[in-house]
């Protein structure tokens, strides 16, 4: 356990390839390349190495393979809140907040950057202090995010690496503008006109926006924007009612073109100016934001929305976008379409920039206002419900729904599935379990646990929402699924349970929360027998209560539709 720990790089390829060649098997922790255009070549080398007895560091830890795979578990931890005071500092968010043309897109961007190595630096910094193991080739960001989470004395004798960022960065800045150009070039015609539309809207699969779609033609014309070519060939039937384009289907007439490539070239320059000391290989997306900012510039110039509805909060595209539709008279509006319930704030939903933000509640605004670029909040409830979910009977079975994702595995919730099952025996007890992440294996031993011996706990599989609305009460662990329930009007509280959370915006609602698997049986109890009346009015601020379908508060902020307009054909 105490042999040396690799991080893959430009500089310690050869001393892979050496020590694999003289029969050594190398630990490696992640491939961290300093230049990103590289990485392909890191990949094979990587594969070779492998093919000889190098292995992963995260081989020697298994009870960690989960968070490995899915980061987003860390997030238990309340990592963002924690490392963002040095996060700020390293990056230099000060000097961001007076770069108004790229300050919000380095933040967003430094930001993922180091979501991406938290659990490169949870496990380095966990071998290092079991074994002393010396580290080679470990980055300045992911020491300084071990040390801003762990204390200053995590990763004891470690010295990250060096580099001559300035010098290594230029390049980039130059392959990042010579790429906005080319794509001036191959996007030139002799004459663009902009074709009008109402809105364009940013389409990633989703068969949720279909009723808002249909909401947004009655003002005018609907233009998809399919998220890629994939995305296209998933999606174009199930949108076949509207025309779709791609994001690169924007054009230039001669003028626009130079107009383009000027800007491009003060972009290009002024990054590097500003921000060429930054590591290289976030420096690489921050030189590539020229060539985003004139692909949607392009896409603009043929289609001219009056809005456009954005579903990537997450993504650093959304940032430009919006200044690409400012600059054309036209607004972005967009959606955060869920409870983040293991931490509050979430690296993904830092920096946002919108003109109008819809959110399921109110509730986690404060904790964003710092950090958000909104012009307008807006709570609207579950971004899943149409007209007909809210027509529909409720509680229309005995049923006593549990609901797992995070907590799948974890012996408190089994034992709250079985407390259930033995306390009210004339019950089913529905046990629905989200699959879809890594978490997978671990699903057929988790519900054989639940229901050993147990004629009333039933594993189910039916849509979502047809659970829901056939439940009479429900016990979720961390989930968007207990703000729903609760605006529908359903018995729900949350199974607080998983070792280790230290937020959860569930939390800040008394009662919502149960720790134990006793206080989940004693507050189901309090239910049936009546001792406890639920009252979803105080969680209104968790979310919107109206019964009303979300793409109805959504249009009725547009002028152009009114309240009957907005509501969309059954």
């Amino acid at each position: 356990m105490a042999d040396d720990v690799l991080v893959l790089n430009e500089l310690t390829a050869l001393s892979l390839f050496l020590r694999v060649r003289r029969g050594e098997a190398p630990r490696l922790l992640l491939i961290d390349p300093i230049l990103p255009p590289l990485r392909p070549l890191l990949d094979r080398l990587w594969t070779w190495a492998r093919g000889r007895g190098a292995r992963l560091l995260i081989e020697d830890y298994p009870e960690h393979r989960q968070e490995w795979s899915y980061p987003t578990l860390i997030f238990t931890d309340n990592v963002l809140e924690v490392i963002e005071p040095w996060q700020g500092e390293h990056f230099r968010f000060d000097a961001a907040d007076r770069d108004e043309r790229h300050g919000i897109a380095l933040k967003l961007l430094a930001t993922m950057f180091m979501f991406r190595r938290y659990m490169a630096a949870f496990l380095i910094n966990k071998h290092v202090g079991l074994t002393g193991a010396k580290v080679i080739g470990l980055s300045p960001e992911i020491t300084g995010l071990a040390r801003a989470w762990f204390g200053a004395q995590a990763l004891a004798g470690v010295s990250p690496a060096r580099l001559p960022n300035r010098l290594l960065t230029w390049p980039l800045a130059l392959a990042g503008w010579l790429s906005a150009l080319a794509l001036v070039l191959t996007r030139l015609r002799s004459e663009v006109t902009p074709k009008p539309v109402f809105v364009m809207a940013d389409q990633n699969n989703d068969w949720r926006d279909l009723e808002l779609y249909r909401a947004f033609a009655k003002g005018g014309e609907l233009l998809v924007v399919m998220r890629n070519a994939e995305i296209a060939a998933q999606a174009r039937d199930k949108f076949k009612e509207w025309p779709y384009c791609l994001p690169g289907d924007g054009a230039y007439d001669p003028r626009g073109a130079w107009e383009a490539a000027l800007d491009a070239s003060r972009d290009a320059f002024d990054i590097w100016r500003r921000w060429g000391g930054l590591a290289p290989a976030l420096f690489w997306e921050m030189a590539l934001l020229p060539w985003r900012r004139v692909k949607l510039r392009a896409l603009f110039n043929r289609f001219r929305p009056r809005y456009f509805w954005a579903r990537d909060d997450y993504n650093v595209d959304h940032v430009l976008r919006r200044q690409e539709l400012n600059r054309v008279g036209a607004q972005q509006w967009g959606l955060n379409h869920a409870v983040q319930g293991i931490t509050i704030k979430m690296p993904q939903l830092r920096h946002v920039s919108m003109d109008r933000y819809f959110t399921i509640g109110s509730a986690f605004h404060p904790y964003f206002k710092d950090t958000w670029k909104v012009d307008a909040l807006h709570a609207i409830g579950s971004f899943a419900f149409t007209e007909q979910h809210f027509k529909a009977p409720i509680r229309t079975s005995s049923d006593i729904l549990f609901m797992a994702r995070f907590a799948i595995g974890n012996a408190e919730f089994i034992r709250a599935v079985r407390l259930a099952a033995q306390a009210f025996p004339d019950r089913r007890i529905a046990l629905q379990v989200k699959s879809g992440y890594p978490h997978d294996e671990l699903i057929p031993a988790f519900i054989e646990d639940c229901r050993r011996g147990l004629a009333n706990v039933a594993h189910v599989t039916d849509p979502v929402y047809d659970l829901v609305l056939r439940a009479d009460m429900i016990i979720s662990d961390p989930s968007t699924i207990i703000a729903e329930a609760l605006q529908l009007g359903i018995p729900t509280a949350m199974i607080d349970v998983i070792p280790g959370q230290k937020l959860s915006i569930f939390r800040e609602f008394p009662g919502l929360c149960l720790t134990t698997a006793e206080a989940v049986v004693e507050r189901l109890k309090a239910w049936i027998d009546g001792t406890e009346v639920f009252d979803s009015s105080r969680y209104d601020t968790l979310v919107n209560l109206d019964k009303r379908p979300y793409h109805e508060m959504v249009c009725e902020k547009m002028p152009e539709l009114n309240g009957d307009i907005a509501k969309a054909s059954p």
